[in-house]
């Protein structure tokens, strides 16, 4: 079906589209027909730019269509230590998340690993109290420890207490 110049003035409009299509000819489709949506199973909706599909859209949840691509979980309330904002959608455990008013949290394995935190006196940045890491060859490292010190660790994993003076 095709309409030209027409106006349609409704206070709801349903035109049911059969579910398939794929990226290059999705179902409802734009200009050369290579870009446009289609349902590649019920209730999950695939957007393709190209013929190529980019973006799945399942139950609030926004993900690359490639495994591995970003995910933002919209239905997903974070958490200190629970994330929606997921780098890569195959790790769900790791990413950005929210530990309360002004503090912006990333997390890594689950983990609150570091926090920006914005109060009266700016923002500053926190890490947790941990004991002494396995080393990364070529990485160095700082961190806290319970005794309420700072450390810097290098690749090679020799440990040094950080002095300010």
């Amino acid at each position: 079906m095709k309409i030209e110049h027409s106006n349609i003035r409704a206070k709801s409009l349903n035109l049911p589209i059969d579910t398939g299509g794929d990226g290059s000819a999705p179902t409802l489709s734009f200009g050369d027909g290579d870009t446009g949506w289609y349902e590649i199973l019920d209730d999950n909706l695939i957007l393709a730019v190209g013929g190529t599909d980019l973006i799945q859209i399942t139950g609030g949840n926004f993900t690359g269509v490639s495994s591995g691509n970003v995910r933002l979980d919209m239905n997903k309330i974070p958490t200190a230590t629970s994330t929606n904002i997921i780098p890569n959608s195959t790790d769900t455990d790791t990413g950005v998340s929210w530990a309360g008013a002004d503090i912006l949290s990333l997390v890594a394995g689950g983990e609150s690993g570091l926090r920006l935190v914005q109060d009266s006196w700016g923002t500053s940045l926190h890490i947790p109290e941990i004991t002494t890491p396995t080393a990364i060859a070529d990485w160095g490292a700082i961190y806290a420890k319970a005794d309420n010190a700072l450390y810097f660790q290098d690749g090679a994993g020799v440990e040094h207490t950080v002095t300010i003076s």
